[in-house]
């Protein structure tokens, strides 16, 4: 299998190595991180391919501008992780940011549940959601969008890093 480096890979592959690290230390990724390999990310692109590599960037940011504004709505992630995705999309362009977060997608699942059961809190999450849903289905029980999470906080950037690792080896 080959895996094609180039200055973007590089970028990409130092950025997810200290978002994680931040995000599992401190709990946040910050944007002197995420806004510098925006730029870079547009920057190396055009120097490398002129205006197929703008193309690639721009489309890039477009759909992580996307995914950014769908994620601000909702709350799924925090703002960092958001960036974290438009700052991929920049440096790889969009196809890679669709496979990331495919990836990313899955490779999330597996992060929750191997975190609820470090905390010891898989049980009660599926007796929660059990009875939540019988309310909904057999009770027509309004519920809440988003059911609270009571295991903490989520260092989702691993999901991420996860996601993008996948998408270079697809």
């Amino acid at each position: 299998m080959h895996v094609p480096v180039n200055a973007a890979a590089v970028v990409l592959a130092a950025m997810l190595m200290i978002a994680v690290y931040t995000d599992i230390v401190y709990g946040k990724i910050y944007n002197k991180l995420t806004v510098p390999c925006i730029a870079i990310g547009l920057i190396v692109n055009i120097a490398q391919s002129r205006w197929l590599g703008a193309q690639l960037s721009l489309l890039g940011l477009a759909l992580g501008l996307g995914v950014f504004i769908v994620i601000a709505l909702t709350r799924l992630m925090s703002g960092g992780d958001a960036k974290l995705l438009w700052a991929i999309g920049a440096l790889e362009g969009w196809k890679f940011l669709g496979w990331t977060l495919l990836f990313m997608a899955l490779a999330g699942g597996v992060l929750a549940i191997c975190f609820l059961i470090y905390r010891r809190m898989a049980r009660a999450t599926l007796s929660d959601m059990g009875s939540r849903t019988f309310a909904r289905l057999a009770l027509g029980a309004p519920i809440e969008w988003m059911p609270t999470f009571r295991a903490g906080k989520l260092p989702y950037s691993v999901a991420i890093a996860a996601g993008a690792v996948a998408a270079f080896l697809k």
